[in-house]
């Protein structure tokens, strides 16, 4: 078995009336057998996604979307792609509070199968995005056999250097109130220490690491070596959240690919064999 995987999280670039031709001419670029693309678009804003798929499918790709339909009332909802050109057999599955897609793909060589899921873990509690996979383990999962996952999980390998710095600032973060002004007077600034504590304290829960280790537990692991940054802010890369993980499928390549078409995520691509 031979497959190339990838997955971009491309910002709602499918919503985007002059950003998806970018987006579609990455994935051309990118050449991967199947892609999955966390945050594909917005929920209420599909004007655009019809285009973008028809153009996706001009490329050889078939095409599964959902909804992430959080449980909760969460503003910025978004929509889930994931795009093959091999045989597959993929549906939406519900994992605890949001909507993934799973199923099986089929080698075009060796008619070898393995079960794929794409999607995009929550960012906001460490509880909710173990919630989401031990539903994954409960009823998409299989007990054995090859499993590919591409998703955005937004967590941090405890072993990361930025998490254990993350983890070292983690209490200064948590000192930074809401609404706290600058330098002891309102200013311009007046909303920086909050967006400052805000962002750092969801950075801090990431760093935790704690659902990448629970899949490494359950025999999966990354195939990317050595850490490398997939996040940016202000075109900074500064943290390593998108991943391709396996479990009894060998990784031969991996690759995080630098045209971002503008998201503040790289694609990540990797090649699997058995």
């Amino acid at each position: 078995m031979s497959l190339t995987i990838a997955t971009h999280n491309i910002l709602n670039g499918f919503s985007d009336e002059a950003q998806w031709p970018a987006y579609v001419a990455n994935i051309a670029r990118i050449d991967a057998d199947v892609v999955t693309l966390p945050e594909a678009y917005g929920e209420f804003e599909t004007d655009y996604l019809e285009a973008a798929l028809d153009e996706c499918r001009g490329l050889g790709y078939q095409a599964v979307h959902c909804a992430y339909q959080d449980a909760d009332s969460r503003q910025d909802r978004h929509g889930l792609v994931v795009l093959s050109r091999v045989k597959a057999d993929l549906e939406v599955v519900r994992c605890a509070t949001r909507n993934m897609i799973a199923g099986s793909l089929e080698d075009p060589d060796t008619q070898a199968s393995v079960t794929y899921i794409g999607g995009h873990f929550d960012d906001r509690l460490i509880e909710t995005k173990l919630g989401q996979l031990e539903s994954m383990l409960t009823t998409t999962i299989p007990l054995e056999g090859p499993v590919v996952m591409a998703v955005d999980s937004n967590d941090f390998h405890r072993r990361d250097p930025r998490a254990r710095l993350l983890r070292i600032f983690a209490p200064a973060f948590n000192l930074l109130k809401e609404g706290e002004p600058v330098f002891g007077k309102k200013t311009a600034l007046v909303d920086l220490p909050a967006r400052v504590g805000s962002v750092g304290r969801r950075a801090a829960r990431m760093a935790e690491g704690r659902l990448l280790q629970a899949l490494e537990f359950h025999g999966f692991h990354d195939a990317a070596p050595d850490y490398k940054p997939t996040f940016t802010i202000a075109n900074w890369p500064c943290a390593q959240l998108d991943h391709i993980l396996t479990r009894d499928c060998p990784v031969v390549e991996f690759e995080v690919v630098p045209e971002r078409a503008g998201s503040d995520h790289f694609p990540i691509k990797a090649k699997i064999s058995s």
